[in-house]
């Protein structure tokens, strides 16, 4: 047996060794118009210098496969259903839950349909990609350790590739709109609204206007009563939102502001992190015709740059939480909806059968308690190839133009910052949107009456959605004050929100911090803008903190000593979450506790067997909290409570008793204890023994989910930009873990310590240390 096991980790050992992605010499592409050449600097900072656009697809292609092909064959099968044929039965449940939206069938119709010069890009970088594998000695090293072929890429794969990113930005949000529809129907839109309103006084938005359809008042116990409803503080997971999500950052200053005349664009995406990361760092330079580079980030599996400048502009996304997911209420029995079965390929076990209902509209995605269907109109299930304009976002030259190409592309619905070497600066959205047609999103729409033996879909809310045009989307262009901010709460109001709807808006928190760190200065720097997204003050937590001390003095919370410790913490307390302050997990968590009641009493007043998910009230439920409190509203306190100092009193001993579990001194119940990076690559989930090659070491963490500086375990910045078109040489680029996914390479987690530290680490590559040349083939 120990002879079986020396003999495995030895063959493991040379597969690792043989399989390290090519980083010099040379290696012959059939395809290529002309030899392109890759050099990479200290921390795997890729350049590529080609004749052609076509070439750099090609060769962009060639690397990715070989430094992360894992990474790309998970996003092209997360979002087909397909996983379980890789990793298997583990992976069935999600499989199921995701085949209904049928997005292999859907990528192979938007690969049909593109235009000539995607299509050609797309082809060119599949070929490049089953180059670079077929370029190995052996399969990449997860592939031998899974003793599974990787299977060769497809143009469509890179639209699959597109929409795993639709999952990871838009996914379930159609949720939200359930539980806003089913408040709807319990307790009325003045309730709904009140609990789950668009904005709140957090908000910042770029226009100053007040959120629509704010409650004028604090609804009346003839709306909604809870006091009858017991609270068991140890029921409280049961509304615990056990996965925050916290969207991403992005801001502008113009050249008036600009210490160099020109536009600033700060960027950072807030995403799941992983080793390796998400993004791959790379310098494209080409020719077609004049002299053209593109600079900052690709998504391995697609030949796009994602983010970053070309010189002329520069340009950075967040998720925008506009609507783009509509339910269509469907009385039972429908004409339009199918039942569906699939295959469902399992390695290890036997294969399974995905059978779901499917409408005119989209996949039957709930009922509710009256027995009507939900089904999903969704914008990633009506993409058109033909306005697939990803490759032309990379030549724009001025701010329209560019402007122009991200109001027509298929991308998710997403908050564009675009700056240009003019120093102008815009926001707009990028990507399709419904026309809204009168409803805002929030709640599902009920169909137009239709006869029992109806054949075809009723007529007006059809399936078949209605674009915006583009000329109508909400845009911003050069603001007076010279800047824009971004980070996934309500931008815009009035008619333009019409047009937007709410597909669930984050609290404002971040993006009110963000745009008065923005006022705090009239001149700004590259390092200006990274020490604005490093930001770890603490001011969403300015109301919090008055109200634990004065909680305090309340009797029966804790030992008179234990008091004077919590005082003594507060009154000493900076306001930053550091990673050696106790004063900000207490605050935190005691926020934290008081939602989790609040929102548990609310779950008893539903039922506990309801199929609401009161969860994403989460989002901006200090809006409504606060106003309960100072309004003093007590028919929102739950059984046994007299006043909402009781509330907060039961919140502070359940903060206390986490904080203190096991005997541990306050003091030391430190925010770095509680928050440590955690990122991990996929393979040490299966196999836990390879976690000391895989994984990066965890480290404390300042930062936290409403902050500029997002920062969880294992979630935040993917990435963090900053750049001026024309000034590329002065940015800023850093990003977590590395760019190759093999630990033998060099660059593994090559630049991550500039990423923990919150280091300027050089936008541009720097001097080669690898040189590599791709010929074309001499036939």
């Amino acid at each position: 047996m120990t002879m079986l096991v020396l003999a495995v980790a030895a063959a493991a050992a040379i597969a690792l060794a043989i399989t390290r992605p090519q980083i010099s010499g040379a290696a012959t592409l059939p395809g290529l118009s002309a030899p392109v050449a890759v050099q990479r600097d200290a921390i795997g900072h890729t350049t590529v210098d080609a004749s052609s656009r076509l070439d750099i697809a090609r060769a962009t292609g060639f690397i990715h496969a070989q430094e992360r092909f894992l990474s790309m064959d998970f996003r092209r099968r997360l979002a087909a259903g397909e996983l379980a044929a890789l990793f298997g039965p583990s992976a069935v449940e999600r499989d199921l839950k995701l085949r209904p939206q049928r997005f292999r069938l859907h990528a192979q119709r938007v690969a049909a349909a593109l235009p000539d010069d995607e299509r050609a890009l797309l082809a060119a970088y599949a070929d490049g990609v089953n180059q670079g594998l077929a370029a190995m000695p052996g399969w990449p090293f997860p592939y031998f350790l899974m003793l599974q072929r990787p299977e060769p890429w497809k143009s469509e794969d890179s639209i699959l590739t597109l929409y795993s990113m639709y999952l990871v930005l838009q996914g379930e949000r159609w949720r939200y709109e359930s539980t806003v529809g089913a408040l709807h129907e319990l307790f009325g839109a003045s309730v709904a609204n009140f609990l789950a309103p668009v904005g709140t006084h957090y908000d910042a938005p770029l226009d100053g206007t007040p959120a629509p359809l704010r409650t004028p008042s604090v609804p009346g116990p003839e709306d909604i009563d809870l006091r009858s409803m017991p609270l068991d503080p140890t029921q409280i997971d049961h509304v615990r939102m056990h996965w925050e999500r916290s969207g991403s950052n992005a801001f502008a200053i113009s050249g008036t502001h600009s210490a160099h005349g020109g536009a600033l664009i700060a960027n950072d995406m807030h995403l799941v992190l992983l080793a390796p990361n998400l993004w791959y760092r790379m310098h494209w330079r080409w020719r077609d015709g004049q002299n053209r580079m593109a600079s900052g980030l690709t998504l391995p599996g697609s030949p796009w740059m994602v983010a970053g400048s070309n010189g002329h502009i520069a340009w950075g996304f967040t998720n925008s939480n506009i609507d783009s997911q509509d339910l269509i209420v469907l009385e039972p029995g429908h004409p339009s909806v199918e039942t569906i079965e699939e295959p469902v390929e399992v390695r290890f076990a036997r294969d399974r059968k995905a059978i779901y209902r499917h409408s005119a509209w989209g996949p039957i995605v709930a009922q509710d308690r009256q027995g009507r269907e939900y089904a999903l109109r969704w914008t990633a299930h009506w993409l058109e190839g033909k306005a697939m304009r990803l490759g032309r976002i990379e030549l724009a030259t001025n701010l329209q133009q560019a402007m122009h190409e991200f109001q027509r592309s298929i991308m998710p619905s997403q908050n564009v910052l675009i700056g240009d070497r003019g120093g102008n600066i815009a926001w707009t959205i990028a990507g399709p949107l419904f026309q809204r047609d009168g409803h805002d999103g929030r709640i599902p729409q009920p169909l137009p009456h239709c006869p029992a033996d109806a054949s075809a879909p009723c007529a007006g809310l059809g399936p078949q959605p209605r674009w915006l045009p583009p000329d109508d989307y909400p845009a911003i262009v050069n603001p007076p004050d010279g800047r824009l901010w971004s980070a996934n709460s309500r931008h815009i109001g009035g008619k333009a929100y019409a047009l937007l709807g709410d597909g669930r808006y984050t609290g404002g928190m971040r993006a009110r911090q963000i745009r008065d760190r923005l006022r705090e200065r009239d001149r700004f720097r590259e390092a200006d803008m990274l020490a604005v997204q490093l930001d770890t003050r603490a001011d969403f937590l300015d109301e919090w903190r008055p109200r634990l001390q004065h909680i305090l003095n309340e009797p029966g919370i804790a030992p008179l000593a234990e008091r004077h410790h919590v005082r003594a913490l507060l009154e000493s307390w900076d306001g930053y979450a550091r990673t050696d302050s106790a004063a900000y997990r207490l605050v935190r968590t005691f926020r934290k506790r008081t939602h989790e009641l609040f929102l548990l009493a609310l779950q008893n007043r539903l039922g506990t067997t309801s199929d609401i998910d009161i969860r994403p009230l989460r989002w901006q439920l200090d809006g409504p909290l606060t106003r309960i409190l100072e309004a003093d509203a007590r028919h929102f306190l739950p059984q046994g409570m007299q006043r909402m100092d009781d509330l907060l009193a039961l919140a502070l001993r359940l903060t206390l008793e986490d904080m203190t579990a096991n005997g541990r001194e306050l003091s030391v119940a430190t925010w770095g204890e509680a928050n440590p990076s955690t990122i991990r690559h996929p393979l040490s989930h299966i196999l836990p023994w390879l976690s000391p090659l895989l994984d990066p070491p965890g480290a404390p963490q300042a930062g936290d989910l409403n902050l500029p500086r997002v920062e969880r375990p294992s979630f935040g910045a993917s990435n963090r930009t900053v750049v001026s078109p024309g000034r590329e040489a002065q940015g800023i680029l850093h990003m977590p873990t590395g760019q190759s996914g093999h630990p033998l390479s060099p660059y593994y987690n090559a630049g991550h310590e500039d990423w923990l530290h919150g280091r300027p680490s050089a936008f541009l590559p720097g001097p080669a240390r690898s040189r590599m040349a791709l010929r074309p083939s001499e036939h």
